[in-house]
């Protein structure tokens, strides 16, 4: 019968009464889904945007936000890399997200008052015919009536400008065709660098032109689309670069890192180690990768598309990391000092030879580049300097034999046999050579200095290589702007297309990348747990006889007291519900040293032992079987029927509500055990899942760490909703009857 009737619930009183009872019961969900969502949000972020707290991400509605980090994601979380590469400025990935439109409005600080104030740009069009590029608004203060200028749009040529524009697929056509000619057209110079032993790269350099996006995250330190990539391809080209014969290779289990490692010659210690670090291959430091194990990259990198690499420029290193760290990030500083007058640093560019008209602080600064900061991959030497070259190497080397020793048993009678290198060799002893030609080596005997002259030295990289293409396959910079559709004038307008590549590529496949997103995380935790230890096979058998024992125990002692009244029963159920008085870190040493003078450490007993009798537990049981009506067991004895048939038979089911209580809690403990289960066994083989995903934090972002708990949460939701119903069973059913 029902509290209140139905005629009682027309009252107003009563029906204010249920909306407030309602409002709480929605908000006190509210209170419990919202901060649910919020991690559900985080386990989707990455290292942009995982300091903004919103129930539903960002990147999944707002396209320009979802470029901004799909940029994070393909510059491998370095803004260095995307500031080379796009010839920008930017400070942050999320500031990309705002480029894409004009500044409607802007905050002011006037000069003469120090006021700040709001300024809102008005019609562009009244001030110029292109209000897309750099023009200058006039405001005024507020308070003084200071005039002052205020600029708007953005410069001709910079990032900012070329993202308020549609991409330009004609020069992503132009680029897919492009680096397949380039690639062939350096391939007679990897044959030549390519020697077993000492250079086992055969795309050395194609490789090197270039870095995968999604390869790496050191800020999110999550695992990639590139990394999770890189472990599949692995076993499978391990497997086809095995010299071994094909009757034993049918034996290698090529899923094992070890065989893995033996056949690249690498030192991983389990698949979730593979790691790829991107390199700066542009600066004087990078060597190209000459290992077997780098051959086998070279492969996977060729997989990647167009879209998902970006190619190192040298004009965008040469302005980012050589000029402006010279001149204090002032272009006024570089303009006094090499007689200029840049508007901006766009305009300027590095040449490919020596600019021996310029003035002096242009061509050291020139000089010093090439000498000494850029990678020696991307500079050519006259031959004319061949003679200077193997002068050098007779100094420095003594003897021919000397000579041929040093280089890996070389067979040349005299230094004049030995070829002169125009380009860099990409290892060894003749790469220490040419770079000593490159600086400069002084010889002590004879008191000189060799080095190439600065006249003979050419920068031949791939900006230049894209120039030369363009110019050969139109004819000309005025019928390729023409066919383009582009606004070149000299050739030096001419940049490598990287943008607009990046940008189509984006396009296209908006939805694989927010996907990406959305699973990366958790596929991080289940590739982590999956080829990390026996985690889950060790959680699921110490829960599964955590439930057991538990199921066991417990019933059988509650049964014992229920059934036969001892005169000491109340003390030892007082007994019983003073151990919940302790926490479980009060025993856990006791039983620590007990085990460990057991020798059970490191096995499973250890795990299950301590907890398989449960205090609270065969006092709820107790009452439980109390409740039973005696009858029952009166009846059945009548019957002949032994102890073991009312206890099991009888008892047991009879009690599956409770029995589903006591499972719920024996799961809960031993799934969410992790300190004592790491303390009892600190072999990583007897680890548990709890364990592992510590060790995962550990190592992870804040993302990860949402997305672990999440999946983390999912047994333990699954079998609270088995329970559940057993658990309502037991409750509805005895009230109805």
């Amino acid at each position: 019968m029902a509290i209140i009737s139905r005629i009682g619930r027309k009252n107003w009183r009563v029906r204010l009464l249920f909306a407030g009872m309602y409002t709480f019961l929605i908000i006190g969900g509210a209170t419990m889904v919202y901060p649910f969502m919020l991690m559900l949000s985080g386990s989707t972020k990455s290292a942009m945007d995982i300091k903004f707290f919103d129930a539903y991400p960002r990147f999944l509605y707002d396209d320009n936000w979802m470029w901004a980090k799909h940029a994070e994601g393909l510059f491998n979380e370095q803004v260095p890399y995307l500031n080379m590469v796009y010839d920008a400025d930017e400070v942050t990935f999320e500031d990309l997200a705002k480029r894409f439109s004009l500044e409607t409005e802007t905050e002011v600080r006037c000069p003469k008052c120090e006021t700040w104030f709001q300024y809102e740009f008005g019609d562009c069009q009244k001030l110029t015919a292109e209000p897309k590029l750099l023009h200058e608004h006039q405001a005024s203060c507020p308070k003084c009536q200071q005039t002052i200028a205020v600029p708007h749009g953005a410069p001709k040529g910079s990032l900012a400008y070329s993202l308020l524009h549609e991409p330009n697929e004609k020069l992503v056509q132009v680029w897919e065709k492009f680096i397949p000619a380039w690639e062939e057209s350096v391939r007679e110079r990897e044959e030549q660098g390519y020697r077993p032993g000492f250079n086992d790269n055969h795309n050395w350099l194609t490789s090197y032109a270039y870095s995968p996006g999604y390869i790496h995250a050191p800020v999110s330190r999550t695992f990639t689309s590139g990394q999770r990539g890189l472990k599949k391809f692995l076993p499978i080209h391990s497997q086809a670069i095995d010299t071994d014969p094909e009757e034993v290779k049918k034996l290698k289990k090529y899923s094992d890192i070890g065989v893995v490692n033996k056949i690249n010659g690498t030192d991983f210690l389990s698949w979730n180690t593979v790691n790829m670090i991107p390199a700066y291959n542009v600066n004087r430091r990078a060597s190209p990768m000459v290992s077997v194990y780098a051959n086998s990259l070279s492969e996977f990198f060729d997989t990647i598309p167009l879209g998902m690499r970006y190619y190192f420029t040298i004009d965008g290193y040469y302005k980012k990391d050589f000029l402006k760290p010279v001149y204090s990030q002032s272009l006024q500083a570089y303009n006094e000092a090499n007689q200029t007058n840049y508007t901006s640093w766009n305009e300027i560019f590095v040449t490919r030879r020596y600019p021996a008209e310029a003035v002096e602080k242009t061509k050291a600064d020139w000089e010093e580049f090439v000498r000494k900061s850029l990678a020696m991959e991307w500079i050519k030497i006259d031959e004319s300097v061949a003679p200077l070259y193997r002068e050098m190497l007779s100094f420095k080397h003594t003897n021919i034999e000397n000579f041929n020793k040093r280089y890996g048993g070389l067979q040349y009678k005299s230094f004049e046999e030995v070829p002169f290198p125009t380009t860099a060799p990409p290892c060894g002893m003749a790469r220490s050579d040419w770079q000593s030609l490159l600086v400069g080596y002084f010889e002590p005997s004879n008191n000189k200095l060799y080095i190439a002259p600065v006249e003979t030295l050419e920068i031949c990289g791939l900006d230049f290589a894209f120039q030369d293409w363009i110019l050969e396959e139109y004819g000309s910079l005025e019928k390729a702007a023409a066919a383009l559709g582009t606004d070149w004038q000299k050739i030096t307008d001419v940049r490598l297309p990287q943008l607009d590549v990046h940008r189509c590529y984006f396009r296209e496949n908006i939805k694989d990348l927010r996907w990406e997103f959305v699973t990366r995380n958790y596929k991080a935790v289940a590739d982590y747990m999956l080829f990390h230890g026996r985690g889950i096979i060790n959680t699921v058998i110490y829960c599964s006889l955590a439930i057991l024992t538990a199921l066991l125990v417990n019933p059988l002692a509650a049964y014992a007291m229920s059934r036969y009244k001892m005169p000491s029963s109340y003390k030892i159920l007082l007994f019983l519900m003073c151990t919940m008085a302790f926490p479980a870190m009060v025993t856990a040493i006791p039983s620590f040293i007990m085990l460990r003078t057991f020798g059970l450490l490191n096995t499973f007993a250890a795990l299950i032992l301590p907890g398989m009798a449960n205090g609270y537990s065969i006092f709820l049981l107790k009452g439980f079987f109390d409740a039973q009506p005696q009858e029952l067991y009166e009846s059945a004895q009548l019957d002949g029927a032994t102890e073991w048939v009312l206890f099991w038979q009888i008892t047991m089911s009879l009690s599956k509500p409770i029995l589903a209580v006591i499972a719920l809690g024996a799961f809960t403990a031993a799934y969410s055990n992790f300190m004592f289960a790491f303390v009892t066994c600190q072999d990583q083989k007897m680890w548990t899942m709890m364990v592992w995903l510590y060790q995962l934090q550990q190592s992870s972002g804040q993302a990860v760490m949402y997305a672990s708990l999440v999946i983390a949460a999912i047994p333990t939701f699954i079998i609270f909703l088995f329970c559940q119903n057993i658990i309502m069973r037991g409750i509805v059913v005895p009230s109805e009857k």
